[in-house]
């Protein structure tokens, strides 16, 4: 049954992005992104996955379908995203140019 919703997700998602698959995974780079950001940049994996899920978990369904798993997309998007291999916790840091802009048009944090 799992296969078929993987196959089934897999089929709808390549219908859908036609030619703009770069644009579509940058889609779903920057959301993760911004999530990541919501936790001020640096998150544990599995609060991470959780969040993703909550935020949108339909998103999150096909990431697992398309890439195979949050953590395949986020190695393939070095650009953007850092894991660091720090166990037990694996935390994923957000880098790159979305940090940034982020950085300068996020309001204040309360101290």
């Amino acid at each position: 049954m799992a296969a078929l919703v993987d196959d089934t997700a897999t089929s709808l998602f390549a219908g859908q992005m036609g030619s703009s698959s770069a644009e579509s995974r940058q889609e779903y780079v920057e959301w993760i992104a911004d999530v990541i950001l919501q936790h001020g940049g640096v998150v544990t994996s599995a609060n991470l996955g959780s969040s993703l899920v909550t935020t949108d978990p339909e998103k999150y369904a096909t990431v697992r379908a398309v890439w195979g798993g949050l953590c395949a997309l986020l190695a393939q998007n070095p650009q953007r995203f850092k894991l660091l291999n720090n166990p037990p916790l694996n935390h994923v840091a957000v880098v790159g140019a979305s940090r940034v802009r982020r950085a300068r048009t996020s309001p204040p944090r309360p101290p």
